[in-house]
């Protein structure tokens, strides 16, 4: 969903829901698995001036769908949630040369590790791109 209130200003948000199953004949040996999760964005935009536009976004991913069957056989699914806020400032040079700098913030937890690949990072992207 993108909504513009006013010319220069736009909001957008989506969210995605899976539900997604592997089944098996091989029941005894192999359980049913579930890959089931949700992920997100919510954000605004805003254009500064005529060539330079800010954005600023929050994305989520949810997942909790472990299983530990380690007794059996192989244990399925996550149990992970990340989160990730950003900003973005674009600057249109010209019309073929495009320049963007983003910085954020995200969290990451993973349950099914036992929090051994959780982190909280800050993230700086940079591009410059050439259209022809």
């Amino acid at each position: 969903i993108t909504w513009t209130p006013v010319n220069r200003l736009y909001l957008t948000a989506n969210v995605n829901f899976t539900w997604d199953q592997l089944a098996t004949p091989a029941y005894q040996f192999v359980l049913n698995s579930d890959n089931n999760y949700v992920n997100g964005t919510i954000g605004a935009g805003y254009a500064l001036a005529k060539k330079d536009d800010i954005y600023v976004d929050h994305s989520f991913f949810r997942a909790k769908n472990y299983v530990d069957n380690a007794n059996l056989s192989l244990p399925y699914g996550v149990d992970q949630k990340r989160q990730g806020t950003y900003l973005t400032w674009l600057r249109r040079q010209s019309d073929h040369l495009l320049y963007t700098v983003k910085y954020g913030y995200v969290t990451h937890r993973d349950n099914t590790w036992f929090g051994r690949n959780n982190f909280d990072a800050h993230v700086i992207y940079g591009r410059v791109q050439y259209s022809f």
